[in-house]
């Protein structure tokens, strides 16, 4: 488990983190998610460090706000963090936002039809390169 990097979106991005706070992995990404606030396994004590999750949210997603109440929840490091116009390490932050224009903002966080591009390429591969310690 300790070499194993733990992620989903949407449901998954929840299904991560919870494995995150039962097994010690190398490193939780949740992705359009967590969508748990209130929720007690958010405010349980976590097997894995708090620093080892990352998440990654936009704000066009309908979940926005919940995603954002639920990082707090879980007590992931640092205030939101927006990443359009910025470069890695994006001042360390555990709780990354986008506001990047798309069609579907819960969608736009993985790779796929939904997230931005620009010039052919994906806008937020260095986005993902750092939530996935690359």
């Amino acid at each position: 488990w300790g070499a194993i990097v733990v992620s989903g979106q949407s449901h998954g991005a929840s299904s991560a983190a919870y494995i995150g706070k039962l097994r010690q992995v190398a490193r939780v990404v949740s992705l359009a998610g967590p969508l748990d606030s209130n929720q007690a396994w958010l405010k349980a004590p976590s097997v894995s460090p708090l620093e080892r999750f990352y998440a990654f949210t936009h704000t066009g997603d309908g979940q926005h706000a919940g995603h954002l109440a639920s990082f707090e929840d879980l007590g992931l490091p640092g205030k939101p963090t927006v990443v359009d116009g910025m470069s890695p390490p994006y001042g360390g932050g555990h709780r990354l936002v986008s506001s990047a224009p798309t069609g579907d903002g819960h969608g736009a966080v993985q790779a796929g039809g939904s997230s931005p591009k620009q010039n052919g390429a994906y806008l937020y591969a260095p986005v993902w390169r750092y939530l996935y310690g690359r």
